[in-house]
């Protein structure tokens, strides 16, 4: 911070106070004492910076880029951007700031199929290893090894050996599935023509049709966000180099049927509010 803010805005030296901890992570993994200034990184302390980015507004009609630590002011200027982010959004939700994605609502059901294919996963090595009901007085040596064979004394002359059968899986567990997958279906908007299959009973070309064009009517809102952030992103990216680039840049810009256009400038070439 004292090499980067040297002095603050009204022209003093900045001497930097501690007043937080080092965030821990995977990108400050690799501190030791001899990048902390000999310090351990356990007990090492930083400074908290706090800044601030106006857009263009009465008091301010180009913007305003504020930088401040330890209650002191260190940067304030017109920023070259008034508004240097760009939102890539998802699902919108009323009244957040955040969207949400398709895969946020696909957790819940997604768990709910985990936990019923690990039950019938245990389930089925229970069945095929079932608990036995007997008898003190029945005088049979049971193991409980698959395959085994249990002599019992029964009452009937010439009993016909028979299997034990263990207890089967109610239907509606396995068929909880079935209701799982269909939800997750239905959240995702890919149904089986989204994965190049066709539904049961479903022969008809037009009818094919209309399914996919229903699930891809459903990324269609999305995309269009996506494509939109892109094209602020490329024209931010853009402006940047025409007006800090002195040396020839090219660009190259995917237009209709997959043609491409490719052109060179330098500096202002572009004009003074170049878009994508």
């Amino acid at each position: 911070m004292k090499k980067r803010y040297p002095k603050s805005v009204d022209g003093r030296d900045f001497t930097p106070t501690p007043d937080a901890d080092v965030p821990t992570g995977l990108s400050l993994g690799t501190l030791t004492p001899d990048n902390l200034y000999g310090k351990d990184p356990q007990t090492y302390e930083g400074v908290k910076v706090y800044e601030y980015w106006a857009k263009p507004c009465s008091m301010y009609p180009n913007g305003w880029h504020v930088i401040y630590a330890n209650d002191t002011m260190l940067v304030e200027e017109e920023p070259f951007d008034a508004n240097p982010y760009v939102h890539f959004t998802s699902v919108q939700v009323p009244g957040q700031f955040f969207s949400r994605g398709v895969t946020s609502q696909l957790r819940d059901p997604q768990t709910e199929l985990n936990m019923i294919r690990t039950q019938i996963s245990e389930n089925a090595k229970r069945f095929g290893n079932p608990s036995l009901l007997m008898s003190r007085q029945a005088q049979v040596e049971y193991s409980g090894v698959p395959g085994e064979i249990i002599e019992y004394d029964s009452t009937v002359s010439d009993a016909v050996p028979s299997f034990l059968q263990p207890p089967s899986l109610p239907p509606y567990v396995e068929n909880e599935i079935e209701r799982i997958e269909k939800s997750i279906e239905e959240i995702s908007g890919m149904h089986e023509v989204s994965r190049a299959t066709v539904p049961a009973g479903v022969t008809a070309a037009s009818a094919i049709n209309l399914l996919q064009e229903a699930d891809d009517t459903r990324l269609g809102p999305e995309i269009q966000a996506l494509e939109r952030a892109l094209g602020h992103a490329g024209t931010k990216i853009l402006k940047l180099r025409a007006t800090f680039n002195t040396d020839e840049r090219t660009f190259r810009i995917a237009g209709e049927d997959g043609n491409w256009d490719i052109a060179a400038f330098r500096g202002a070439m572009l004009g003074q509010d170049p878009k994508v």
